[in-house]
């Protein structure tokens, strides 16, 4: 059996092993936390440095390429980001100076030097004055530029340009029909006693053929229809005219020729139902202007004048 004193001595002994590893224990924590922290702060550091030479690369690629600058420019931006995700739970004195400038600057638009505007080089893009009035002089790029923009150290950081506003127009319906007056305009039409009158040249709906229409003839003749759709004639008459060029009898029969031509157009193209449509040839004897001139000799413009097609809208 062990005696009192020799108890003792083992409780003490068993005192004294369990605080020497409370103090290992104590001095490795804290030893280890200031290393922990110290490495994080140098891999932080680290990585801006790796990032930051990522992006002076990028940046040198966009001063002298202007293909495929959109997807580098994301690219930065990415970098950016990265780097300023890094640099937030670091203390400011830890973060490098060229890094501080570089996010300082990266909330705008960054463009490279191949792109950049002279101080004193006049800006060419229009101002909203421009597009008005066309009085206004031009802004000088420099005026473009906040003032907290410049004051940004030049060794450090790139110019930032400031993009202007676009002026936005009014969108106009190409597909919305038009009015009366606007068809009235578009084919001159003229509003007589027995109706609304529409002389179209013969030239120019049937080119150099006797009664084929040429392609050219379509979009006059959609016009045509779209104005009778919107006034509803009671009655269409179609009348074909000619110069005195030619036989007389010729002459009457490519009028109506014509005149037929034009109404069967019409009929294929909308006016399905009208209630009278007649078409008719006067040949050479309803001239608009003389087909001589003083001398005898024959007079080009007027001739081109009487050949023609009249359409008259009757709504009475």
């Amino acid at each position: 059996m062990m005696g009192p004193t020799k108890i003792g001595s083992m409780r003490w002994c068993i005192v004294g092993s369990a605080a020497a590893c409370m103090l290992g224990l104590a001095g490795f924590v804290f030893w280890q936390i200031p290393t922990t922290r110290e490495d994080e702060e140098s891999w932080r550091q680290r990585e801006l440095a790796f990032l930051k030479s990522a992006h002076d690369r990028i940046q040198a690629e966009l001063a002298h390429q202007t293909v495929g600058a959109a997807s580098l420019r994301g690219e930065q931006r990415s970098i950016l980001d990265a780097m300023d995700a890094i640099a937030k739970p670091m203390s400011s004195e830890t973060v490098p100076a060229d890094v501080k400038v570089l996010l300082s600057t990266a909330a705008a638009p960054v463009i490279p030097p191949a792109q950049r505007a002279e101080p004193e080089r006049r800006s060419e893009m229009p101002t909203e004055a421009d597009q008005t009035s066309g009085a206004a002089p031009p802004i000088r790029a420099r005026e473009a530029i906040p003032a907290a923009v410049e004051a940004v150290e030049p060794a450090r950081a790139e110019p930032i340009v400031v993009a202007a506003t676009s002026i936005k127009r009014p969108q106009v319906d190409r597909d919305a029909p038009r009015t009366q007056n606007e068809l009235e305009d578009l084919l001159n039409a003229e509003k007589t006693a027995r109706g609304l009158r529409i002389r179209l040249p013969a030239d120019t709906l049937f080119g150099t053929t006797r009664n084929t229409l040429d392609s050219a003839a379509g979009p006059r003749l959609e016009i045509v229809v779209e104005l009778i759709k919107a006034i509803q004639p009671r009655e269409i008459v179609v009348l074909g005219h000619t110069d005195t060029s030619g036989k007389r009898d010729v002459n009457l029969a490519i009028s109506k020729e014509r005149a037929k031509t034009v109404s069967e157009w019409l009929t294929e193209h909308g006016v399905d139902e009208p209630p009278h449509l007649i078409a008719h040839g006067y040949g050479s004897t309803r001239p608009l202007a003389p087909n001589e001139n003083a001398d005898g000799s024959p007079d080009s413009e007027g001739r081109a004048r009487n050949r023609r097609i009249e359409i008259l809208l009757r709504r009475q």
